[in-house]
């Protein structure tokens, strides 16, 4: 099958939290972190994806920065 990118994006992030998205491997190797992608919001790029590599997991955490 041919192969082409696809991007997985998070978008709409409430200000005040802070969310890490990872990307691995069908083996549990981390393979890719979202970056910013200049909308408020994460995004990862998969290269060279088809159907035959779908063993991928994005993993998303949030966390909540409290201001005392």
């Amino acid at each position: 099958p041919p192969s082409r990118s696809i991007t997985i994006t998070l978008d709409h992030i409430p200000e005040g939290y802070d969310y890490e998205m990872v990307l691995y491997d069908e083996e549990g190797n981390q393979v890719g972190i979202g970056k910013e992608n200049g909308n408020g919001g994460l995004s990862i790029t998969i290269p060279n994806w088809n159907s035959d590599n779908t063993g991928y997991t994005v993993k998303v955490q949030a966390t909540v920065s409290i201001s005392l």
